[in-house]
Order: structure tokens, then C-alpha cells, then sequence
């Protein structure tokens, strides 16, 4: 019997559907394993010595028959919710998923180099000014990617974005506070939380995009997905696609960024919503590793240098002109034509 039907409404509603999915399956592969060696699970109560073993030994099985590592982690996660009195008596169970997170790959995502994703955001811009009925598409990821990266968002944060998560402050020290819906990390951080957003150059960009929207008009009109598509397709056209850039680069990007201009764990920890300074640690470690081992050859660097430069203008400033001279607000294909990008076809500066 899985866990979903034995958790009552109130037990679902605190856990996602997605993270009690994920949980359902890890619980059927623990019971799968006790099958197997004609184990129960019902003493688990009393004796917690022995669910310690035999979790032990479930994880140790599923690294020997190369069962996934999220499907031995949310078994064993699982079992602590299925038997409660199990919290902090399992230690060598997450002793041996410790030991065989070592063995795995970095899972952190490639970070977005600054450069790169001004150069890959002002492709998008071009993009816009010449395709029509595309057009409002490459307008929001222009105007997104710079958003999720200054803001340290993920990519389901920055696709739920609507115009009343918003509120400016276009003082002599511009900002934006975003508030996000439903985050990933709401279990310990709540169910509401906010960025504020402080890059001059997006902030005025983001209040030119939004102005005039009633509040909940989404900045993104389609899905997480549609969004790494349209991403994928553009660093395609770019000849950037072999870097291993992705929606989730933008957080790490942005991160990094932040480090490397000075900025503090405990200031970053606030802005990118971790739970402790440690994890973010672990994170900045990986993440400026993987930027340090990211390399353009010498052809892309021109490319981005060059078109970095001839947009300049286009990057501290908003279009002169209104959004809606630009794009049309209504739904688009999945798919366009895509025009060069080496005849970038940028406003002229004000």
C-alpha cells in the first residue's frame, strides 16, 4: 500500500504531489527489497536496530543493481514518514547514501557566465524586433533570463511570475520586490516568500515590461517547459548548446555573479533562500568549480564580446518605445523561425 493512501488531507497538503509521488515510489522499492529476502516492515516499530540494518542493506542493494540514488533517498525517506519513531535511528542508511553521493557526478547546473547571458538575452531582443507573431515569446525570455538571474529564481519561480508579485521602488536606488508563489523550499521557509531585486538595468527593464498589465497577467503565457525550450532553441542558434547551460544556470549563475562581486554568505543565504549557510557553501563550491572549467573557444568569445559591446546601450536601457510596439500579448507556437544573430538589429540609443 502506497502512502498516499493512508496520509490524511492535511498531511498531503504540507508535502507536494510531486514530492508525495516521488516518496510513493521510494516506498514501493523498500517493500520490493523486503520481498525479496521474505522481510517485513511491521516490527519496525519496536525494533529500530533492525530497521537500521535492513535500510542499510536496501541502500547497498539498490547501488549494486543500479537502482537510482533519488529512488534509494525517497525509500529511505519514506520509511521515516512511515514509521516515525525512525527519525535519527537510521544513521547508516544516510551514512551509505552519503557514501554513494561521492561516487555520483555534480549535480549542480552549469552557472551562466554574465557575459553570456547578456549576449544570450540580447539575441532574444533581436529576436523579437524581427519575428511577429514570435515576438512577445523572445520579449519575456529577454527580459526573464536577466530577472532569474539577478534574482537568484528557479525555473518554476520565475515562470509563476505576474505582474501583481511586483512592487517597485524607482527612487534615486532602484529596486523590485518579487513576491514567489509556491516555492520549491516553502516546507521551512513558508509558503510566500520575496526577492528584492537590485540590478538598476533589470529593474528598469522589468517596470517597462510590466507596465500597464493587470496583475495577474503571468510574464511567461506558457509552461516551465515551453520555457527550456525556448531557451534550448536560442543557445542552439547560438552555437552555445555543447556548454550545458540550462533555465536551472540561471541560479547558479546569479550566485556566483554575486560571490565574485563581493557579496556575503549570510547576504547571499537571504537572497537565494537556503536553509543554511552550509548548504549554500557546499553549493558556491561546486558551482564556481563548474564556471571555472566552462570554456568558450576563442571563435564564441569573439561572438559574445562583439555583440555585448554593440548592444551596450540596449542593456542598461529599456526600449524607447512601449512593449506593445514590440509584442502582442496572446499565445504563440512552440516553435519559430529563427533569424541570425549576427546582424544584430538593436534600437538605436536614446
Amino acid at each position: 500500500m502506497g502512502l498516499k493512501a493512508k496520509a490524511t488531507p492535511l498531511e498531503r497538503d504540507r508535502l507536494s504531489r510531486t514530492y508525495l509521488l516521488r516518496l510513493s515510489r521510494g516506498w514501493q522499492s523498500v517493500l520490493r527489497f523486503l520481498a525479496l529476502g521474505g522481510l517485513s516492515w511491521a516490527c519496525w516499530h519496536s525494533s529500530p536496530s533492525l530497521a537500521e540494518e535492513q535500510l542499510a542493506e536496501y541502500v547497498q542493494h539498490c547501488f549494486n543493481t543500479q537502482i537510482p540514488f533519488w529512488l534509494a533517498k525517497h525509500g529511505v525517506l519514506a520509511a521515516q514518514l512511515k514509521v516515525r519513531s525512525l527519525r535519527g535511528k537510521i544513521r547508516r542508511a544516510w551514512d551509505a547514501l552519503s557514501s554513494w553521493r561521492l561516487t555520483m557526478p555534480t549535480g549542480h547546473r552549469v552557472p551562466f557566465p554574465i557575459e553570456i547571458l547578456n549576449a544570450v538575452s540580447l539575441v532574444a531582443l533581436e529576436l523579437a524586433l524581427g519575428a511577429t507573431s514570435q515576438s512577445l515569446r523572445w520579449l519575456s525570455l529577454h527580459v526573464l533570463l536577466r530577472v532569474g538571474f539577478h534574482a537568484l529564481l528557479r525555473p518554476a519561480e520565475l515562470c509563476n511570475l505576474r505582474a501583481g508579485d511586483l512592487k517597485f521602488s524607482l527612487g534615486r536606488v532602484p529596486y523590485v520586490v518579487l513576491a514567489v508563489r509556491n516555492p520549491k523550499n516553502r516546507a521551512f521557509l513558508g509558503r510566500m516568500q520575496f526577492v528584492i531585486l537590485k540590478d538598476q538595468a533589470t529593474v528598469l527593464l522589468l517596470h517597462w515590461f510590466v507596465k500597464g498589465l493587470a496583475p495577474e497577467v503571468k510574464l511567461w503565457s506558457g509552461s516551465v517547459t515551453t520555457m527550456r525550450t525556448t531557451l534550448k532553441e536560442l543557445l542552439s542558434l547560438m552555437g552555445l548548446s555543447g556548454l550545458g547551460l540550462s533555465l536551472g544556470s540561471l541560479r547558479s549563475g546569479g550566485t556566483t555573479y554575486l560571490y565574485l562581486s563581493g557579496s556575503e554568505i549570510a547576504r547571499l543565504k537571504y537572497t537565494g533562500r537556503w536553509k543554511s549557510e552550509a548548504s549554500l557553501g557546499c553549493y558556491i563550491q561546486e558551482a564556481m568549480a563548474l564556471l571555472v572549467w566552462l570554456h568558450l573557444s576563442e571563435a564564441q568569445q569573439l561572438k559574445v564580446f562583439t555583440l555585448c559591446r554593440a548592444g551596450l546601450q540596449a542593456l542598461r536601457f529599456p526600449p524607447p518605445v512601449p512593449w506593445t510596439a514590440i509584442a502582442a500579448r496572446r499565445p504563440w507556437r512552440t516553435r519559430s523561425r529563427l533569424c541570425s544573430w549576427t546582424s544584430l538589429k538593436l534600437m538605436q540609443p536614446r
